[in-house]
């Protein structure tokens, strides 16, 4: 295998831990080459009988791309742009290759992959999509899977597939024995189990993490994602989004593009609480933002609110960043910024401990949100420790992430933390599907449990 492959202590420290300080030792990290090396790899893996699990970076905060198994890194080689396609606006490229630089050679052609996170220049495409990420800016252009369009993959015995749109008119093919065993199974897991039906209404809409099980049709013959611009199609591509790197190691990519807007502005409020913003956030996604933004401010309970615009048109832009100010002024809500031009302070929060570790974020209906962030407080409260948190608005709720001050606890108490926080937000992240229906979906792509066990499901429940 050309590459790297890394044995010593020294050599695999920084792959011991994620950035929400998850920690276990891998067996060995393999940095590949290419997607030669990247096989080469995984085939010495199942002689060996280790786990596998692919990491990227950016994206996971819930110890999915921490083990004790075989550690693939995409990040340091396999992160090419193999194809642009402007006319069928899609670009192909290596799961290693980051969100950042992708859209710095895409934006100067007038288009883009159409997210925005946090992890900025750190967060991987093949991260974005094994945890099927969803940016601050996804009230607008939903989250990844409905951004991917066809995947190349290897699968948990060393076939390598094509995974996208499969059916009349689909580009996704049977083309082996292993295809043709595994996509009539899933079919049948999904008749089986009346997946559409467990997944109806706000599950649905709001479907994140685990197995992407709305891209197959309802009884109506509908997908409930829309995930296919043709009906009768299911996008096996789709199915693997927020997967974790447990049905599948991937291998390129296949994204839609969207023209980027000309312009852009920002308006930044201060509301006296929560439930200030709860009660007006539908007066201000009435505005067609492209983001909804929060966190709260400081100890006296204030939530600072970001509000996007992206349009390509500078007069719309104006109307719409100008009706969100009178709103505010209406509302009596501080309005504090537009576009980067200070209107009011509101105060220094610079005695404030700022928040250093952050928790996986979970998806929360709106009526739930003022229950929910009470329940995270009471387990800070709890251990005795400052925490607070931010999110972003999504169509039917909002994305929540737990954040914490992690300097002054012992490591052992933030363990503790992370159990009661990852125990509480879980219930948020898969609910509408049963867990044997998870692991059958598991035991279909990995019957041996070789690809980042542990995570999502096992194989037979």
């Amino acid at each position: 295998m050309r590459g790297d492959v890394l044995v010593e202590s020294q050599e695999k420290a920084p792959y011991l831990f994620d950035a929400a300080r998850h920690h276990a030792t891998p067996i060995a990290v393999a940095l590949p080459e290419s997607s030669l090396d990247q096989r080469i790899a995984l085939e010495i893996a199942r002689d060996l009988k280790i786990p596998v699990i692919t990491r990227g970076s950016g994206t996971s905060l819930s110890g999915q791309s921490v083990g004790e198994a075989m550690i693939i890194d995409t990040r340091r080689y396999l992160r090419s742009i193999l194809q642009i396609d402007l006319d069928a606006m899609r670009v192909t490229v290596e799961p290693g290759l980051s969100l950042t630089a992708l859209n710095t050679v895409l934006i100067p052609h007038g288009v883009w992959v159409a997210a925005e996170f946090p992890a900025g220049a750190e967060g991987t495409i093949g991260g974005m999509v094994g945890t099927n990420a969803v940016g601050r800016s996804a009230l607008r252009y939903g989250d990844t899977a409905s951004a991917v369009h066809a995947m190349d993959v290897v699968l948990a015995d060393g076939t390598t597939a094509r995974f996208g749109a499969f059916g009349d008119g689909g580009e996704m093919v049977l083309s082996n024995a292993r295809l043709n065993q595994l996509i009539p199974q899933l079919f049948q897991i999904a008749d089986g189990d009346r997946i559409a039906s467990r997944a109806s209404g706000i599950h649905r809409a709001m479907y994140r993490g685990g197995y992407n099980l709305a891209v197959f049709p309802s009884p109506q013959g509908q997908s409930g994602r829309s995930t296919s611009s043709m009906s009768g199609l299911v996008n096996f591509a789709q199915l693997l989004a927020g997967s974790e790197g447990t049905l599948a190691t991937i291998q390129s990519v296949t994204l839609r593009l969207k023209q980027r807007p000309a312009h852009r502005a920002q308006v930044q409020l201060a509301f006296s609480g929560l439930d200030h913003l709860i009660s007006q956030q539908a007066e201000i996604r009435a505005l067609s933002p492209t983001a909804i933004t929060f966190r709260d401010l400081d100890p006296r309970g204030r939530i600072l609110v970001s509000v996007d615009f992206h349009e390509d048109d500078e007069r719309s832009l104006q109307q719409r960043v100008h009706a969100l100010e009178m709103l505010a002024a209406d509302l009596g809500i501080v309005h504090v910024m537009s576009s980067g031009v200070a209107v009011s302070a509101i105060g220094s929060d610079q005695d404030v401990e700022r928040p250093e570790i952050c928790f996986d974020d979970c998806l929360v209906p709106t009526p739930s949100m003022m229950d929910v962030i009470s329940q995270i407080d009471q387990i800070f409260v709890r251990h005795g420790v400052k925490g607070g948190w931010h999110g972003h608005a999504v169509a039917h709720g909002f994305y929540l992430r737990p954040v914490l001050s992690y300097t002054s606890v012992e490591p052992t108490r933030l363990q503790d933390i992370q159990a009661a926080i990852g125990t509480f937000v879980a219930r948020f992240k898969r609910e509408g599907y049963s867990r044997d229906l998870y692991s059958k979906i598991k035991a279909a792509f990995d019957p041996e449990n070789r690809l980042n066990p542990g995570r999502i499901a096992l194989p037979g429940g």
